[in-house]
């Protein structure tokens, strides 16, 4: 991923934006969602794993199975992560040789070990309509 960033609170939207040739790219359009895992300093060897040039982002075995918060996902978590994010697709915009997803946040989900519900502005829940 080259960028995630909040686009608006409301309604609640956020942004990515990929190599338009990544196949985590032409799977997000065909599914029509994302998840943005928030990784904490421990998993630094899984950031430096997902960013680096020519390496699918797809990074499944970095996943939790059957946790419960895989099981309330509609998107792969990162074992351990700090929170997801699942995202609906609103937009895609292709933008050079990028494509830009807007998405409309349905979930936010914290782990409760690594970090407290004051360590995160808002864990609202919203349906996407």
């Amino acid at each position: 991923m080259s960028t995630c960033r909040s686009v608006s609170l409301e309604p609640p939207l956020l942004s990515v934006s990929l190599g338009a040739g990544i196949a985590s790219a032409q799977a997000i359009t065909t599914d029509g969602a994302f998840g943005v895992s928030v990784l904490g300093e421990s998993l630094i060897d899984v950031a430096r794993f997902g960013s680096a040039k020519g390496q699918p982002k797809l990074v499944h075995e970095f996943c939790e199975g059957d946790s419960d918060d895989s099981a309330s996902s509609r998107t792969r978590v990162v074992a351990n992560a700090i929170a997801h994010v699942d995202c609906a697709v609103e937009q895609r915009v292709v933008a050079g040789d990028h494509v830009l997803f807007i998405g409309h946040v349905l979930n936010v989900m914290r782990h409760p070990r690594v970090c407290s519900r004051d360590d995160i502005v808002s864990t609202r829940s919203t349906e996407h309509e």
